[in-house]
């Protein structure tokens, strides 16, 4: 029971850190893309 509590926890933790890094990658890369077409 413990051992599947934690996975199905590291599952959702690792897929909400996955969408953050995934966002602040894309925005990051908005930022970039901006200032590239400014230049």
């Amino acid at each position: 029971m413990e051992i599947g509590l934690g996975q199905s926890f590291c599952e959702g933790w690792i897929k909400q850190s996955g969408s953050l890094l995934i966002s602040i990658a894309f925005m990051r890369w908005l930022k970039l893309g901006a200032q590239g077409y400014r230049l």
